[in-house]
């Protein structure tokens, strides 16, 4: 059986009384602290300044700092000025990063790849190998080609002294009493000689370099050489060059050399084989009875020649030739009035 406990009064008076004692104390404690700091401050204020400080130090003081302030305002602008400068010198920065990125990619790509390089050097040893073997062979070849051009040439000398003219391909005698005309096959060119046109200016300046004499001094010979020598004589296709050459121990002479103006002048191998060719039209105005061919032919033109040769027998016109070499002039004795090869030795 449960028992109720009695409600016991309490009485709160004492506790009260001990809380009123405890602010109060703290109100008192407050007042007296605020008053303390007022008269504190007012000691403080109220002693005079420093006497470390003078005036001067003050004035020196504001004008540092006047220095100062107007140090600032400069670095203020010159940043001013410099802040776009920045901006160019972050980009140029950047753009070189990435350069210089971009190159040890491809310096590490290149050195991954030492097979290749190694093949490009081989590639570049056999080239040189094959190089110096086809120089090999090129020489090998000029001096063959050289053998064979002196071999050409001693033929053509050989020719020239056994026979003055040869027939090919149908040989045939010039009628008799025929007038021979006159074509010179050269520079794989064909054109023809007019014998009158380059004789008559050649004669002409000798007469009136010599006058009427009948016998010459070497100087009268020189004399025509020096005027041939200053002096454009020939026709619109072939100039003249005079030599003095010795006949015996006292005896000189003078020998012409007919040059070509040009190595295009006449035609060539194609064109003869037209009907309307220049070679054509001379060689049907001529008499078969009354004329034939007379050419000249140079070592460089002797295809040329085979064709003007092959035109003239189908007309039914003789013909023949005189060989001479590439380097070969023709020449003109004045002694003898005949033309063609045979080098004399010239006296200068």
């Amino acid at each position: 059986m449960k028992h109720r406990h009695k409600p016991v009064n309490q009485n709160l008076d004492s506790l009260t009384d001990v809380l009123c004692n405890v602010v109060g104390i703290l109100i008192i404690l407050l007042v007296v602290t605020q008053v303390c700091a007022g008269k504190v401050m007012d000691g403080e204020l109220a002693k005079p300044a420093s006497p470390g400080v003078t005036q001067e130090d003050l004035d020196r003081a504001e004008h540092n700092r006047s220095q100062l302030e107007d140090r600032l305002a400069d670095i203020r602008a010159q940043w001013a000025e410099m802040e776009p400068q920045t901006t160019d010198i972050r980009a140029e920065i950047d753009r070189i990063t990435g350069t210089l990125e971009r190159a040890e990619r491809e310096l590490a790509s290149l050195k991954s790849m030492p097979d290749e390089t190694s093949g490009l050097n081989q590639a570049i040893e056999e080239g040189k190998r094959k190089k110096a073997e086809l120089e090999a062979q090129l020489k090998k070849a000029r001096q063959e080609l050289e053998r064979l051009a002196a071999l050409h040439g001693q033929l053509s000398k050989k020719k020239r002294e056994n026979t003055a003219t040869a027939s090919l391909p149908d040989p045939r005698p010039a009628p008799e009493g025929a007038k021979p005309v006159h074509f010179m096959c050269r520079y794989g060119q064909i054109v023809h000689l007019d014998v009158d046109s380059v004789l008559e200016p050649m004669y002409g300046v000798i007469r009136e370099t010599l006058g009427n004499k009948t016998s010459f001094w070497l100087s009268d010979l020189f004399k025509v050489k020096k005027h041939f020598d200053s002096h454009d004589i020939g026709n619109a296709l072939f100039r003249w060059r005079m030599l003095v050459y010795k006949q015996s121990s006292s005896v000189f002479g003078l020998q012409s050399e007919l040059m070509w103006r040009s190595q295009d002048v006449g035609e060539s191998l194609a064109q003869i084989r037209h009907a309307g060719s220049d070679f054509q039209r001379r060689l049907g105005s001529l008499e078969k009875n009354n004329q034939y061919l007379n050419f000249f032919v140079w070592s460089d033109s002797f295809d040329t020649y085979l064709e003007a040769r092959r035109i003239a027998e189908e007309l039914g016109l003789a013909a023949g030739w005189t060989a001479y070499d590439t380097d070969e002039e023709f020449r003109y004795d004045l002694a003898s009035g005949s033309g063609g090869g045979g080098a004399r030795k010239a006296v200068d």
